[in-house]
């Protein structure tokens, strides 16, 4: 079995899909639509004192308890995170699983077609903050999933108005050490990982810790993208990525509506 297969799976099981990572299983329903915010570590803990713990906002203003019409799962297992979420359209939910020392933000006028985009903040003894930025008017096909950095000045950045096809993951952490022998200096440092804007990405592509990928880019399905890009207007392919094609540009529709706008997602944009 390849190694990522065996840190993470994803299975369904009835009306739930279930996904496995580094031994944490995240459950989540398929078509309910709630709001929830839950600490695993005590099951009594009153729900309020969680959202006094954690700075979280829902369309610019904080709230200090749950939003039932949001499509948003909360497990909040500590404190001193700061989680800015904006409405987002579509059927599918965002999960996020946070332990502490998170800042995620999250955009206006996303959409998440189906299934999930799930955030973990992963705890490997460190307690420097999580960043995580995700732009706006971007659109989701299904599940995503993304892991954040450890080291406070780096940052996951997604960019806005980009369009993410099924089972995309990013894993902006360095999960084990790797160090030169002779100088014993790690060489697995995270750096983050940012995409820009305009970007069209292919199902099943995976984003590891120092990929950076320009606006008005294409990374075609399957790719592993483990290293930073600068050519905008190129298509971005293969495991490990490298540029396959140069001097193009994508669009949603496949009708003529293209030669009329710089906007590969202008239908689904709010003026």
């Amino acid at each position: 079995m390849h190694f990522l297969e065996k840190i993470f799976s994803v299975k369904n099981e009835g009306n739930h899909k279930i996904v496995c990572f580094l031994g944490i299983k995240l459950k989540f329903h398929k078509e309910k639509k709630l709001f929830i915010v839950e600490s695993v570590a005590n099951k009594e803990e009153d729900i309020s004192k969680i959202f006094l713990k954690n700075e979280i906002y829902f369309n610019g203003k904080r709230i200090y308890e749950p939003i039932k019409e949001c499509n948003v799962i909360f497990e909040i297992f500590g404190s001193n995170n700061i989680i800015k979420l904006n409405e987002f359209k579509g059927g599918g939910s965002l999960k996020i699983k946070a332990h502490s020392n998170m800042n995620f933000s999250f955009g206006t006028n996303n959409i998440i077609v189906q299934d999930a985009l799930v955030v973990v903040n992963v705890v490997l003894g460190k307690k420097e903050q999580y960043n995580l930025e995700i732009g706006s008017n971007n659109y989701f096909n299904g599940f995503m999933f993304i892991i954040p950095t450890t080291v406070q000045n780096k940052k996951v950045v997604i960019g806005n108005n980009n369009l993410f096809a099924y089972n995309v993951r990013f894993y902006g952490i360095s999960f084990h050490m790797i160090y030169d022998i002779n100088t014993k200096k790690q060489v697995n440092e995270e750096q983050g990982i940012e995409l820009g804007n305009n970007i069209w990405v292919g199902e099943d592509t995976l984003f590891l810790n120092k990929a950076k990928v320009p606006s008005n880019s294409i990374v075609a399905a399957r790719s592993t993208i483990n290293k930073e890009f600068n050519e905008e207007n190129s298509i971005i392919a293969g495991t490990p990525a490298k540029v396959a094609k140069r001097n193009v540009m994508w669009h949603f529709e496949l009708d003529d509506s293209y030669k009329h706008t710089d906007n590969p997602l202008e239908k689904y944009n709010e003026v």
